[in-house]
């Protein structure tokens, strides 16, 4: 109550106690409220100072004088240089068709033994295969048969040639006699004709009804679909191949539209699968006349000597094509950048103000890149800090 009745006899003292309690109060927030202001000041400087960085205009961007960028960036002209055409074509080995041999049945028979595997090197007159061949036995007795008949018609005719110079024969007779000896000796010749074709030295032919088939070249067995035991009567059948690998090709599926590009006679190297640190120089001597309408591809085939079997059928290769030297405009590859699906250059188009201008990437040339179209020569371009602009 006292101090009720002492506020009522002096307000103008209580309220002056009541305003130094409310500033006391406040003191603390206003004084976080000042700082908090400064640290904003401080960084919308610090903004504005970053922002003069770079100018941006539309899709131009200039570098100012006091911009720190100026130092990160190198600018130098563009040039023409010569540059050799390169592309490259997925390739694969292949045996020269004209150096395999396909080993077919030359009579119907059964297969009594195979003297060779697949993957086996095989030299000329290696047998093969041995066949239980009821006809190859009737050829060697025809054979037999008709040397027989040659052998007894020369003695005949010599018999009748001396009685004729004794006076006791008649020339008639001699001359049956040489007509009789003449047939003899075709008959021999047809039967020799069909063991030989068979394979088989008539000389060496004995009675018998096996036949054995030998290698006619030296090769590798490429291939085996015969089987002992089994009967074979269709001739057009192989029951294995015989490939010579001494000589392989190297079939590259070229690109139709890389076709310009290639002849006969080019230089061109290769790099195998099996074989990533050599690089096998070769010629192309085939162009093919036909495009495959599936692949839209062109084979071209090269020859690689082959004499250790190192290239085998089948294999992979990268085959790269050299063409001829032309001029175009080389950029250092740091030049280059990418953003999203475009690729570009920053072109200067006045003092330290530069633009992005889309170019196509060429031929990739040590540590610079062809550009085919987006620059010309004399052009300026970042060369070195052109990503510092995005």
């Amino acid at each position: 109550m006292r101090s009720l009745a002492t506020a009522r006899r002096h307000p103008i003292a209580t309220r002056a106690r009541h305003l130094r309690a409310h500033d006391a109060a406040w003191r603390p927030i206003a004084a976080l409220a000042v700082a908090l202001a400064l640290v904003g000041c401080g960084r919308k400087a610090a903004a504005d100072q970053s922002a003069d960085t770079v100018v941006r205009q539309g899709s131009k961007i200039q570098v100012p004088a006091t911009s720190p960028l100026r130092s990160a960036l190198q600018v130098d002209s563009v040039a023409l240089g010569d540059v050799q055409s390169e592309f490259s074509a997925a390739a694969a080995v292949e045996a020269d068709p004209a150096h395999v041999a396909r080993i077919v049945p030359p009579l119907a028979g059964r297969v009594v033994k195979l003297h060779v595997r697949f993957g086996d090197v095989v030299r000329p007159g290696q047998p093969l295969v041995t066949l239980d061949a009821p006809d190859f036995g009737a050829a060697v007795a025809d054979y037999q048969r008709a040397r027989s008949q040659f052998t007894q018609a020369q003695r005949t005719r010599d018999r009748e040639a001396d009685l004729r110079d004794k006076g006791v024969a008649s020339v008639r007779d001699v001359e049956q006699a040489e007509t009789d000896l003449a047939q003899a000796k075709s008959e021999v010749d047809r039967t020799t004709a069909r063991l030989q074709a068979l394979g088989i030295d008539p000389t060496e032919a004995l009675a018998g009804r096996t036949l054995v088939v030998r290698a006619p070249m030296a090769g590798v067995v490429d291939d085996v679909t015969a089987a002992e035991g089994e009967y074979r009567n269709d001739a057009s059948v192989p029951m294995m191949l015989i490939a010579d690998l001494s000589t392989v090709w190297l079939t590259a599926n070229v690109q139709e539209k890389d076709i310009h590009a290639v002849a006969k006679g080019q230089a061109v190297d290769a790099v195998f699968a099996a074989y990533p640190d050599q690089h096998i120089q070769g010629t192309v001597f085939s162009v093919g006349n036909l495009l495959d309408p599936d692949t839209r591809t062109v084979k071209v085939r090269v020859a690689l000597p082959n004499p250790k079997l190192q290239f085998k059928p089948g294999m992979f290769a990268t085959m790269r094509f050299h063409g001829r030297t032309a001029p175009a405009i080389l950029v250092p590859t740091t030049a280059i950048v990418q953003l999203r699906d475009t690729t570009y250059v920053y072109a200067e188009v006045a003092p330290w103000t530069f633009e992005p201008r889309p170019v196509t990437l060429g031929l990739v040339k040590g540590d610079k890149t062809v550009i085919p179209s987006g620059l010309a020569p004399g052009d300026r371009v970042i060369v070195r800090g052109a990503l510092l602009l995005q």
